[in-house]
């Protein structure tokens, strides 16, 4: 089992990152982001979820 602590270290860190890097490459109003924990190792799945407005 993980520690916990480490855990929330490594979650928090890859979030800060990929947090980042949404906002060099997109907008930070429409992504949307999955974290699982798999034996101790973080699976991300970041996804850009724009959408316009039909008016």
């Amino acid at each position: 089992m993980a520690n916990k602590n480490k855990l929330k270290k490594k979650i928090f860190d890859k979030v800060d990152e990929l947090i980042d890097a949404v906002e060099k490459i997109g907008d930070l109003n429409f992504f949307e982001m999955g974290i699982k924990n798999i034996n101790g190792d973080l699976v991300i799945k970041l996804e850009n979820t724009y959408k316009e407005k039909i008016k």
